[in-house]
This record gives structure tokens, C-alpha cells and sequence, in this order.
């Protein structure tokens, strides 16, 4: 379950429970009633053992991650601060989940009593043929198109024709959405490592802006020219550099197992101003940001994920090919003048996951000092 972000930023974005499978043709057939019977036939509660179980070890799974997982946390952690859709993205899978397992894992059967009638309650809202926004099959024309299509129809027809409704004046994910208001982070969160993890995350613009591909080059050109160098070769950080998500119009500077913390965030004020200086952004840096970004929008996909774009996020075909164009149009000068709009002067949203002994350095630079449930540190 995930939300989903309008690639053009027009209207809330969508929560929706994905189910999905693959298989060879000859088990297209076998693959839907396993589906189906997931859908229709699993059992909520009654499994304490297996549940149980189940908890304990993804538990168990998850806080050993945490460390490893550093660089994702505390890019989800600052980009959460900003950003709605990323909030909730943080929330399922970030640092806070990982705190509601070790809880759950606690708590035993009282946990389980709790996930169980989650369980139940979000299949009984969620797991009916009215609650379907889309279907998608991918497969060769004619008749394996005809057998899955097939299939996929007899699946819908089995489900329950109407799910549950929410509880009256119970709050949902989707008020959460609607009522998200930025507050961009400045935190430390301290976990069991001995280097660190840093980002700064930027709110920018959506897909469809005709800057949109201009933040994406941005984001190739600054990794491999000043970030690459002041972040590795100097600051002897493992690696780093910037990012750009244009469906959730978010752009982002990070460095992972990292022996800076606050002199690394210093490092991403530099690269903005630096990006933002006419001259520095090169017509060779330009062609080799194209070749990285072609490079990545352009890689071979799975048969199996053919279709998802536009079936996850609505991106048509046009969409694309309008943002192909787009970054083929982009000039050096395209590139300064985004980071002299979206990142020069702005405030960003900062966040660093590491060692416990970069605790008091930072606290004293006035940043907020948690432990990975999010709680502030004891002096």
C-alpha cells in the first residue's frame, strides 16, 4: 500500500493496496486463484501463531537494517518534512515503522489481537469490486491477452461487490494528506553506526513543469562535477550527490557513510551556489548529464512492468515524450538558472542519521537530537 502523487500536481494524491503477480502463460489460470484466494478466502484472525511469528521476525529484520538503511532514512526523514505524499511514504517504511514493529514484537498477543483487526478491518474497506480503480495485464497479444483478461474478469466477479466504510469521524490517511502543512526538519537522529548519513531535501515543482527536466539534469550534472569531489575526494565520505524526483517534485543532496555531519550540509549550500554561478555548469557537463539521464529514463524494462507508469502514476505516453523533449531542449543555462530558483537561498528540509557520538557537535549547532523512535534524546 502507497501513495500515489498526480504527475501533474493536480489534485490529492491516491492511497491504493496494490496486489499483483507474475507467471509463464500456462499458469496464468493457477496464478489468479491464488490471487483470488488471498482476496477472497484468507483468514484475518485466527492465525495468532503465524502472525506472531510474523512479527517477530520482520522485527527482527528491521532493526537490524537500520544502520544499513541510513541513507534511506534520513532522505525519508527530510523529505517527509515537506512533502505529504512523502510523509506517509515515511511513515509506513521509514524510522517510525521500524519503532511500531520493535512495540508490536513487545507486546506479543496483545499486538497480535491489534494486527489482526487491522488486518481485517483494512480488508474489509479495501477488498471489494467497487473499491478497484484500475486493472493491469501485461502479456503477449491475442490469446494469452485473451486468457488473463479473462481471468482477471472471473477475479473481479468473485470479490465482494461492496467494501466496508470507514468509521464516522475516524481519521484517515487521506485527512492526513489533505491536512499535511511543510515544516522543514532539521534533525539528527542518532542510531548504532559509526558514520553518517546527511540530506537536504528541497520542495520543487511537478513532473509536468517545464523545469522539471532542467532539475533532473541538474541533479546528474552537480553528482558527478563539485559533489563527487568536495563530498569524496575531500570530505571522505563512502559516496553521495543529488537527486531529483519529478513525480514528487522533490529534489534532494545526500552523502552516505559519511565521517562529516554538519560540515557536509555546508558542502550542499556550496553546490547550489556553486550550480547557481554562471560559468561552472559547463556545455561538457550538460552532454554527460544527458548520457547519465538518458541512461537511467531509458533502461530496459521488465515485461512484467511494462504499462506501470501509467497505470501507478497516470504518465501517458505524450507525458513522457513531452519530458524527453524537454531534456533534450535543456542548455547549461537552463540548469543555473534552477538552481538559483528552486535551491539558492532556499530553506531545506535537513536530516543526518548517525553516530551517537556526533550528538552533542550537532546539538549545539541548534539541530534537533532524536533516538530512531523519533523521541529527543536525553541530555
Amino acid at each position: 500500500a502507497a501513495p500515489t502523487p498526480p504527475w501533474d500536481g493536480d489534485g490529492p494524491p491516491q492511497i491504493v493496496l496494490s496486489i499483483s503477480g507474475n507467471a509463464l502463460d500456462r499458469n496464468v489460470d493457477a496464478m489468479f486463484d491464488l490471487i483470488a484466494e488471498v482476496v477472497t478466502g484468507a483468514r484475518w484472525r485466527g492465525e495468532e501463531k503465524q502472525v506472531g511469528l510474523l512479527l517477530s521476525r520482520r522485527a527482527a529484520a528491521a532493526a537490524g537494517g537500520v544502520a544499513q538503511n541510513g541513507l534511506s532514512y534520513a532522505k525519508g526523514y527530510a523529505n517527509a518534512s515537506i512533502d505529504a505524499v512523502s510523509a506517509l511514504d515515511y511513515r509506513t517504511s521509514g524510522l517510525p515503522h521500524v519503532a511500531m514493529l520493535q512495540r508490536l514484537a513487545a507486546e506479543k498477543e496483545a499486538a497480535v489481537e491489534e494486527v489482526e483487526a487491522a488486518l481485517a478491518e483494512i480488508a474489509s474497506i479495501a477488498l471489494a469490486s467497487d473499491r478497484v480503480l484500475r486493472c493491469r495485464v501485461a502479456c503477449q497479444p491475442g490469446a494469452p491477452a485473451e486468457r488473463a483478461t479473462k481471468a482477471m474478469d472471473a477475479l473481479l466477479a468473485a470479490m465482494p461487490a461492496k467494501g466496508a466504510a470507514a468509521k464516522k469521524d475516524e481519521a484517515t490517511m487521506a485527512d492526513a494528506l489533505a491536512g499535511f502543512a511543510p515544516d522543514p526538519s532539521k534533525a539528527f537522529v542518532a542510531v548504532p553506526t559509526q558514520t553518517n548519513y546527511c540530506a537536504a531535501s528541497f520542495k520543487t515543482v511537478p513532473y509536468a513543469h517545464e523545469d522539471s527536466a532542467g532539475l533532473f539534469l541538474l541533479a546528474q550534472a552537480m553528482s558527478t562535477s563539485f559533489l563527487h569531489r568536495e563530498l569524496r575526494e575531500k570530505g571522505g565520505a563512502y559516496g553521495g550527490g543529488a537527486s531529483a524526483a519529478p513525480i514528487e517534485g522533490v529534489f534532494a543532496f545526500s552523502s552516505y557513510r559519511d565521517p562529516n555531519t554538519t560540515a557536509t550540509i555546508e558542502k550542499f549550500v556550496e553546490a547550489a551556489e556553486w550550480a547557481a554561478t554562471k560559468g561552472n555548469l559547463t556545455p561538457a557537463l550538460l552532454e554527460e548529464a544527458h548520457l547519465r539521464a538518458f541512461k537511467a529514463i531509458d533502461a530496459p524494462v521488465a515485461p512484467q512492468s511494462r504499462g506501470a507508469s501509467r497505470f501507478t502514476a497516470g504518465l501517458t505516453d505524450e507525458s513522457r515524450q513531452l519530458f524527453r523533449s524537454r531534456l533534450l531542449d535543456c542548455t547549461a543555462e537552463k540548469m543555473r538558472s534552477c538552481a538559483e530558483k528552486y535551491l539558492v537561498g532556499k530553506t531545506a528540509a535537513l536530516a543526518i542519521v548517525g553516530s551517537p557520538a556526533a550528538v552533542e557537535s550537532v546539538k549545539a549547532d541548534g539541530w534537533d537530537c532524536l533516538d530512531a523512535e523519533g523521541k529527543p534524546l536525553k541530555a
